[in-house]
């Protein structure tokens, strides 16, 4: 379910959900806990208490290793923000102009 409100870009759903998953005592997982940063990222919400940093962070201190898809999802999360500055690549913007106007050749 956290994958299908993803897809829709529901981070807040997906977080009730994970949510009902903790209450029935099932605990989650790197594959769950990536498809909530995903849900983060659609929705646009890097940081914050729902974050999809604060979901990292979350994954980190329960002990579970986030994978190469945790963290494709992240960066993907970050791209479409424009906030590459977030993981260190210090690309705040690198296109400031998205629709340049061609130049003539001289």
């Amino acid at each position: 379910m956290i994958h299908v409100c993803a897809r829709g870009a529901r981070a807040d759903e997906a977080f009730e959900w994970l949510e009902r998953m903790e209450e029935a005592g099932i605990a989650p997982n790197a594959v769950t806990l990536s498809a909530l940063i995903n849900a983060c990222g659609r929705a646009g919400q890097l940081t914050g208490p729902r974050g999809a940093f604060r979901v990292l962070a979350d994954m980190q201190r329960a002990g579970l290793t986030p994978n190469v898809i945790t963290y494709t999802t992240l960066l993907d999360a970050c791209a479409k923000a424009c906030e590459l500055r977030w993981l260190g690549l210090g690309l705040a913007n690198p296109n400031p102009n998205p629709n340049p106007k061609p130049r003539r050749a001289s």
